[in-house]
């Protein structure tokens, strides 16, 4: 019902922009790897470890129904603090800390898994304006699907690789404002599988 008064016409402008954006073209399905990231924080942006002054641990699983492509099992785990310490001139500095592991399993036997270490400096410009900056490296463990060679040989995995990640991350706390942004596979690792490839780079606001 859009019978709306004068003073809400920028509700119903925003409302109009949402529904040319959805409908506007033809677009993809989100990437399934990436389903998950709406559960676990710091797969969504390595600046949220240590967010609280606290352990704190985000576990979360997730078994899609891909299709004729079959199922995709998704599992990951990640464990933060914040860490407190005194500076020598009385003062308190707050560093946070994660570490994470992700894993993707395909019923065709493709399987990747990242285990992640997260480093995060809180940087407060004033009481009302905090600065986070955040470092995250992983180390991936890349699975082929397996081919008939590999029936053939009695082999049960494709070739694997393990390959480097850097993700990186910033939140920006002003007032009762938030503003995050992050970028993943910054260094874009390469995968040496059968058709080898890059992952590419990832962001989000």
């Amino acid at each position: 019902n859009f019978n709306l008064t004068q003073k809400d016409c920028p509700m119903k402008l925003l409302a109009l922009l949402a529904l040319i954006l959805l409908i506007g073209k033809p677009a993809s399905a989100q990437d399934p790897r990436y389903l998950n990231t709406n559960q676990s924080l710091l797969a969504l942006n390595p600046a949220f470890a240590g967010s609280v002054l606290g352990p704190r641990n985000q576990l979360s699983s997730r078994v899609i129904h891909n299709g004729r492509n079959g199922l995709l099992n998704i599992w990951s785990n990640y464990a933060d603090m914040g860490v407190l310490t005194k500076k020598k001139n009385g003062d308190y500095a707050v560093n946070g800390i994660a570490v994470g592991h992700q894993e993707y399993d395909y019923w065709q036997g493709e399987k990747f898994t990242t285990t992640s270490l997260t480093w995060a400096k809180y940087i407060g410009i004033s009481e009302d304006f905090l600065i986070l900056p955040a470092i995250q490296a992983a180390l991936g463990r890349w699975v082929s699907p397996v081919s008939i060679e590999n029936y053939v040989t009695g082999e049960k995995t494709g070739p694997v690789d393990r390959y480097a990640d850097v993700s990186a991350g910033v939140m920006v706390y002003y007032h009762k404002f938030i503003l995050g942004a992050s970028g993943s596979h910054l260094n874009k690792p390469h995968i040496q599988t059968f058709q080898p490839f890059d992952l590419k780079e990832r962001y989000n606001l």
